[in-house]
């Protein structure tokens, strides 16, 4: 589980990555960063309603978020992260998750070599 203290909670630390930040899309999912006001890194995750019911949304998150905690030392800690799931990630399983994530992050340079 990703530790609570690395995690975007209040709907204006959303509000202020979608607005500041920057973003990268793949086909099942949407990457938004901005960099930290604070040198915290936090990460938050959204998923649509289109993706399905609550059951299957929250189900999602936790493996994006085992996802991300497995890479976290990886990541680039002067940034703030959001993910945002779309519904084409509904059959993915935890690798190819986990290769996708990668993938996006290496592409924007947000991963420490």
């Amino acid at each position: 589980m990703l530790p609570k203290n690395f995690r975007l909670k209040k709907k204006y630390q959303f509000n202020y990555i979608y607005h500041k930040g920057k973003s990268s899309h793949v086909k099942e999912l949407t990457l938004f960063y901005a960099k930290s006001k604070n040198s915290k890194m936090r990460i938050g995750f959204s998923v649509s309603k289109k993706y399905g019911n609550s059951v299957e949304r929250n189900k999602i998150k936790r493996i994006f978020r085992e996802v991300v905690r497995s890479i976290l030392n990886n990541l680039d800690a002067e940034y703030n992260y959001i993910f945002v799931i779309k519904p084409e990630a509904k059959d993915k399983e935890y690798d190819q998750i986990l290769k996708i994530v990668n993938n996006i992050l290496a592409r924007n340079g947000l991963v420490k070599v």
